[in-house]
């Protein structure tokens, strides 16, 4: 982790006043089971994802321009 990073998530934590907890990984299964879900994106899936929300923005300008060229008219 960089340490600047480091320096905005202790900004953040003293200014909203959180609490820090450090885990080690190597033991953290001491702790118990996890109750939330961690979730993997694919890289594949991210790529999809930004592919389909880049078509809806041309679609949604393209349409904005034909209404524009009918009113035009």
């Amino acid at each position: 982790m960089k340490r600047a990073s480091i320096q905005i998530l202790l900004t953040l934590v003293t200014q909203y006043k959180f609490e820090i907890d450090q885990l080690d990984m190597k033991t953290a299964f001491l702790y118990g089971d996890l109750e939330e879900k961690n979730q993997h994106v694919s890289a594949d899936r991210i790529q999809d994802y930004k592919k389909r929300t880049y078509d809806m923005q041309v679609e949604k300008i393209t349409l904005w321009i034909k209404a524009i060229a009918k009113a035009v008219v």
